[in-house]
């Protein structure tokens, strides 16, 4: 919600953090106490008490820190943007399993997740300061933040809505699945969602231009930026998923391990679906920077009835498999729902992938099957230079592309 007011009018940024920002920690704070309180009363060893209560610490910072990134979102400092979270997320991980190596105990690993948030606060706070997002003054206003939070409240919604469409399918599966099968779901489950991440190559800066282009009457802008910005996602999302699809058993075996063997398959269905997902940010990201709201929660709704549906009826007779196709059909009954709802409320189609793109991605992944099936072992996994190979040669991509990438990131564009 800050990221699309501040677009439409980056001057409010400083008035906006120093007014709110208090309050959305006063936020976390409370989310914090009700996740403690929840982890007290339930039946956890107190080492698992002590974890929660140094670990939740993240809850009330990370409200802080997303609020801050919002507004550096709002000005088109997406690079900046994305310097801080790598650097929150290098934090958490890094440090969480450097901890757990040496020490053989979780003890840092919990600290790294309070560490992580800190790290990147401290840094989105000079950032702000640095390209005058936000002159790092305080003057809470508790008529100002009520305001915001209403606004925000059907977003949290979505986001809501969205989280229970993205873990329906495990939570459904661990009710009826063996808790060794559930696991290696989670896992393959977790990798789909690092890849959707990529998402936010497109989904991120899409939400800042269209905002503001938006809030300035200029159609034809939107049109532009939406087309390009559903180009990126269609360039980064389709070779992820034809890698994936067709390399998902050495990747698994090399990242973790032949005894995870069973992850590969339900990975390789779930990757389907990864191109769909990245695709439904962009779109998604035009509903929000439009602010139709009302319709989008309807839409949002009509995608869980149908998610739910789905899971019910393939994970009972297929099990796990029968997750992973239920996930690949939600994902895109989303794009579906959403290109609808653009078309109507917004007006604007989801233009298609470039024919070059789609017939560059058509020859990598029939190269890459040939590959699978004559090289052996992990040296499969040297068959992803066929993927780049293939949209230099189609001209999918240019050297053109490539400087225009470089140049954003090195300028921290304002869009």
């Amino acid at each position: 919600m800050l990221t699309r007011i501040i677009s439409r009018d980056p001057a409010s940024s400083h008035e906006l953090l120093a007014q709110t920002l208090a309050a959305s920690v006063l936020v976390g704070v409370l989310g914090y106490l009700g996740v403690f309180v929840f982890v007290c009363l339930g039946p956890y060893p107190s080492d698992v008490v002590v974890a929660m209560a140094v670990a939740g610490l993240a809850i009330p910072v990370d409200a802080a820190l997303t609020s801050v990134l919002s507004a550096l979102d709002g000005h088109g400092l997406t690079s900046r943007r994305a310097t801080v979270s790598f650097a929150r997320v290098m934090v958490i991980t890094g440090g969480g399993t450097l901890g757990v190596l040496l020490t053989h105990e979780v003890g840092l690993a919990v600290v790294a997740l309070v560490a992580g948030p800190c790290v990147g606060l401290v840094l989105a706070v000079r950032a702000t300061r640095r390209h005058h997002v936000w002159t790092g003054a305080l003057h809470p206003n508790v008529h100002q933040s009520i305001v915001l939070f209403r606004a925000a409240l059907p977003f949290a919604l979505l986001g809501g809505i969205g989280a229970v469409v993205a873990r329906l399918d495990f939570v459904i599966l661990s009710m009826w699945a063996r808790p060794s099968t559930t696991a290696e779901y989670d896992l393959a489950l977790r990798a789909l969602e690092a890849v959707v991440a990529l998402g936010a190559v497109g989904g991120a800066p899409a939400l800042y231009i269209l905002s503001r282009r938006l809030g300035a009457g200029d159609r034809d802008g939107v049109r532009r930026a939406y087309g390009h910005a559903a180009h990126i996602a269609y360039l980064v999302g389709i070779p992820a998923s034809v890698a994936i699809v067709t390399l998902h058993q050495p990747i698994v075996d090399l990242l973790l391990g032949s005894e995870f063997s069973g992850v590969g398959p339900m990975l390789g269905i779930l990757a389907v679906s990864a191109w769909l997902a990245i695709l439904a940010t962009v779109q998604g990201a035009l509903i929000l920077a439009e602010g139709c709201t009302t319709r989008a929660l309807q839409a949002s709704l009509v995608i869980l009835v149908v998610a739910a549906a789905l899971d019910f009826g393939l994970i009972g007779p297929f099990g796990a498999a029968g997750a992973a196709w239920a996930t690949v059909g939600a994902a895109l009954v989303t794009c579906v729902v959403f290109d609808v709802l653009n078309r109507r409320v917004i007006g604007f189609a989801t233009p298609w992938p470039a024919r070059r793109l789609v017939v560059a991605a058509l020859v990598a992944a029939a190269l890459l099957v040939v590959i699978d099936l004559t090289v052996p072992g992990a040296w499969r996994l040297l068959g992803l230079v066929v993927i780049p190979a293939c949209l230099v040669a189609g001209r999918v991509v240019t050297p053109a592309d490539a400087r225009e990438l470089r140049d954003l990131a090195s300028r921290g564009h304002r869009g």
